[in-house]
């Protein structure tokens, strides 16, 4: 099992797109610690930084505090895998692979009308078993994201 991940399986794996650049992700922080808090017993989640320097990434990264792993996708590997454009983004994933959800946080761009809090909706429609799901998601996919995971995790 990868360093991101817990010793028994969460219910589903959220992808957090983040670049410490980026003022969007910046904007979205206090949204991020929010589904930490609310969902990171059942959830596992993870930073994923795009930027080219590393060490700058992972600097970035540190200073928001966020209690989350973090891994490096320099060469946007794993964003172009799941489909990702920019960040701030989320993908979330459930055990077998299946893309519950891909996109924005949120149509507001601090994160701040619940209506439209993407992520979290998903989140919720996944714990209570109403699934949105993508059908040409693949397990090749999966696959992709748990090798990259266990080849580039940071600590939080």
């Amino acid at each position: 099992m990868c360093p991101a991940c817990r010793e028994s399986p969460p219910a589903a794996l959220l992808l957090h797109f983040f670049n410490p650049g980026c003022p969007c992700s910046r904007f979205n922080l206090d949204h991020i610690r929010e589904l930490t808090r609310t969902y990171g017993e059942r959830v596992n989640i993870v930073a994923v930084l795009e930027e080219d320097s590393t060490d700058t990434l992972i600097d970035g990264f540190r200073r928001t505090g966020l209690p989350i792993q973090a891994v490096v996708d320099s060469n946007r590997t794993l964003a172009t895998a799941v489909g990702v454009y920019s960040t701030p983004q989320a993908v979330i994933l459930d055990t077998r692979g299946t893309l519950i959800y891909r996109g924005n946080y949120n149509s507001s761009r601090y994160c701040v009308d619940r209506r439209t809090e993407y992520a979290r909706i998903a989140l919720d429609y996944r714990a209570t078993s109403f699934v949105l799901r993508y059908p040409q998601t693949s397990t090749h996919l999966i696959t992709i994201v748990f090798l990259f995971l266990n080849i580039n995790t940071h600590g939080p």
